[in-house]
């Protein structure tokens, strides 16, 4: 949870400080608020119309880096990349790869020092998948009354595979994310997905098969092309 946390303030740092220069410097007026004067002189901001439009474009994102929540005795840190096409505003392909440096946690550590057990717990070292992109939900708001911030709200499904020191293991896996558009070409995104596969995990006594699965948060970069 604490993981969780951080990657969201980091999120959230890492976005207003960027918009709030993209913003500043950009000349499309759609990405400003429209400022309407009242009657007694004071003024009020309206949102402008949608600024980006995704259908029959390619959505590249070229570094994603994210971490493994909910794992209990392995730290995972992942790096990757993702490559769709958006057939409307709504419905998407993409296909993702990421790299990860997998290592024993404090927890499983203090089992081999303090009661001499080890957890044959398998790490991660790649994951590949295929999803579907489904975006039913859009939306804007102000931002010191200076700025707009359009974002979409996305969830995904589907299949790969997830490469471990153990095995390879078909993967599925459903997620929800965030687009944090900065203009019509550029947006910074945020994912969290929950990959499940089969995985034999064993200790000093036993070994138990068992259906991992791992909390994926992310945060990364994208870019539609062809620009509008």
């Amino acid at each position: 949870m604490r993981k969780l946390l951080f990657l969201f303030l980091l999120v959230l740092f890492v976005f207003t400080k960027n918009y709030s220069y993209a913003a500043s410097n950009s000349k499309d007026k759609d990405l400003s608020v429209k400022k309407v004067r009242l009657s007694r002189g004071s003024e009020i901001g309206v949102v402008q119309k949608k600024v980006f439009r995704k259908n029959f474009r390619f959505e590249i994102s070229p570094a994603i880096m994210g971490t493994i929540v909910n794992d209990p005795f392995i730290n995972s840190y992942m790096f990757g990349f993702a490559a769709g096409f958006h057939f409307n505003d709504s419905i998407a392909l993409e296909g993702s790869y990421f790299l990860a440096s997998s290592t024993d946690n404090d927890l499983n550590r203090g089992l081999q020092n303090d009661y001499g057990k080890t957890v044959s717990a398998g790490k991660t070292s790649n994951m590949y998948s295929g999803s579907l992109l489904l975006t039913p939900m859009y939306g804007k708001f102000s931002l010191f009354e200076n700025y707009i911030i359009h974002l979409d709200t996305f969830f995904s499904v589907g299949y790969g595979v997830t490469k471990t020191d153990l095995a390879s293991a078909p993967t599925w896996h459903i997620g929800i994310g965030q687009r944090f558009f900065i203009n019509k070409w550029f947006a910074f995104r945020f994912d969290f997905r929950n990959y499940v596969h089969s995985e034999e995990r064993s200790d000093n006594e036993s070994t138990l098969k068992i259906n991992k699965k791992n909390l994926l948060a992310t945060l990364g970069v994208s870019m539609f092309f062809p620009s509008r």
